[in-house]
Order: structure tokens, then sequence, then C-alpha cells
């Protein structure tokens, strides 16, 4: 992922350095192709993004891009932000969405996209995900907050990100919403595997436009799916898992460890005995392979006449947790 170069020996011994460019992004700059320094930037992420090639590196300068087209990378490219001298820190390199199109789309597995706050993300066609689509490669140390997953009959949510096989790691996910199917800050497809969300925060989003809305913080599903050491805090679901959904088959492999999982509630809107569990954590479907292990599971509430104000549902295993 994002080689800086190689040493190659061709015929007539000679090493030749072959070095992927660099290239740059900066409100101020002068848009001369190929934007290969500061003076000759692009002021568009999406030009630079374009004329990046795999092990190439972008160069975002800290400002606010106001976006008209998602930013899609779709080769092995790492789009860094600059922020004064400090590399990949979200606080000043802002994307927005403008209320009108998702922020980015990730789909290379040698892909980073890294150091970016991404708002006002939107986006309502068959995929979720209103901050970012992970669609392959890794996003890092980011911040997605106020993004919308719209309604559509599509059957993927996901408020802030989408994931079908990549790694979310270092970010946080906040005031997010998905008004459809569930996943109000983050939603894992239940199709994909290898997904992780590592050292991440979640926190106040919320799946409530439909009586059936599953994991106001997170809907997890996929094979090879881990969630760890993350903090999961004030998030709202309309029916179960207001923190946590989670979902699987007896062949998945699924776990969720060292995570704080605290305030989160399930509201039950339909006002179903059914509905309105696990405040915390739901566990859906048959996977004694799921295991959830040295989590905190705290202060969760549940509107229901049946169970789980922290954790409910028998799809997996409990372990050396603290719930209460």
């Amino acid at each position: 992922m994002c080689k800086r170069g190689s040493f190659l020996l061709f015929v007539l011994l000679l090493p030749v350095f072959a070095m992927g460019r660099d290239i740059y992004v900066a409100p101020g700059g002068t848009n001369n192709y190929p934007y290969t320094n500061w003076p000759d930037a692009a002021t568009n992420i999406e030009w630079a993004v374009s004329v990046a090639a795999d092990a190439e590196t972008v160069f975002v300068s800290n400002g606010v891009y106001v976006l008209t087209n998602t930013i899609v990378i779709t080769n092995g490219v790492c789009l860094r932000s600059w922020n004064d001298g400090l590399l990949a820190d979200p606080v000043g390199t802002v994307v927005d969405g403008n209320a009108k199109t998702r922020c980015f789309r990730v789909a290379h597995s040698n892909a980073l996209l890294e150091g970016f706050t991404m708002t006002n993300g939107y986006y309502v066609n068959s995929d979720g995900g209103g901050g970012v689509s992970i669609q392959g490669g890794q996003v890092r140390n980011c911040r997605i907050t106020h993004c919308v997953r719209g309604a559509s009959s599509g059957n993927r949510g996901g408020g802030g990100v989408f994931m079908v096989n990549g790694i979310l790691s270092n970010c946080v996910v906040s005031n997010c919403l998905s008004m459809t199917n569930g996943g109000g800050g983050i939603y894992v497809y239940t199709s994909g595997t290898d997904n992780q969300i590592i050292r991440c925060e979640v926190v106040n989003n919320s799946a409530t436009n439909n009586p059936d809305d599953e994991g106001g913080g997170i809907y997890c599903g996929g094979n090879n799916l881990k969630v760890m050491d993350c903090i999961i805090r004030g998030n709202t679901a309309s029916k179960q898992g207001g923190g946590i959904y989670i979902i699987g088959s007896s062949a998945y492999t699924q776990a969720i460890a060292g995570c704080a999982i605290t305030e989160n509630l399930a509201t039950n809107m339909a006002n179903q005995t059914s509905y309105g569990s696990g405040g915390g954590l739901h566990m859906a479907g048959n996977n004694r392979n799921c295991m959830v292990s040295n989590c905190v599971i705290a202060n969760n509430t549940a509107f229901t006449k049946q169970s789980g104000g922290s954790v409910s549902g028998g799809g997996g295993v409990v372990a050396t947790s603290r719930i209460i």
C-alpha cells in the first residue's frame, strides 16, 4: 500500500530508482497539470485523484472543499491531508458533501484515505454510506459527522459509513442518520468479508426513520468481522440494537472485543412486544461463533416488554464482559 519506490535491475545491470509521484491539492493552487508541487496544485481533490496511479500519494492542504460529485478512489492511491505541516490531521481539512452527494467511495484493496473531516454527505441510491463507502482499502484517522443515508427502497444503510470489504480505524463517526435499513453510524454489509472497525468512536448516531431500523451505532453483518477497542455511545435505533446490531450464520466468525457500549437506546417505535430490545447490543441469527469479550456494556435503555436493556438475542456468546 502506498509504496514510495523500488529498485529495478535491468539487462544492463543499471539500478534505476522508480518512485511514485506526489500530487498536491490546495485551495490556492494554480491547477497546473499534473499538480506535482504545491505551486501547481489542483484546487479540486477529484481532479488530483483522477491522475494518481497505484502507489502514488495525493496530499490535500487544509481548507474546506465543497463537493458536487463523490470523490472515487479506484487505484491503490494514498489520499492524505496536510494541515499546516501536520500530516493526516482531520481538524483543518474538511470535505463537505453539501447535503447533495456522498463524500468518498474507496474501492481498491491498497487504497488509503487518511486525515479528513467528512460532513454533510448524503447518499440515496442502492448501497449506503452518506460519508464514505468502503469497498476495499482503509479509511484512517477521519471524522465523519452529520452525514445522511437517505430514504430509498434499497436494503443497505449506513448514515456515515457503508462497508463491504475494508478497514475503518482511529475514526470518529458522529451525529449521522440512516433513513434506510439501519446502521445510523456504520453499516457493515452482510455479504462482505474481512471488515474491521478498530479504535473508533461511534457517537450520537441514529436509525429511527422506520419502525424496523436496527443498529443505531453499527449494523454488523458479514464473515470475519472484527469490532475492536471502540467506544459506542449515545446511539439510537427504533427496533433493536441501539448501540450495535449484529447478525450472522453459524458459518461466520465475528468478534466484538475491548469495546465500551454505553448510553444507547432502542426505542420500540412500533410499540411491538418483540421490538425495542438490546439497548446496547442485540445479537441476531444463530451464530455461536460470534464472540463478545472484554467489553463494558452499561447504562443502555430498551423500551420493550420482553428483554434486553443492555443485551438481547441469543445469536452469540458474551464472555468476560461487564454488563450493567
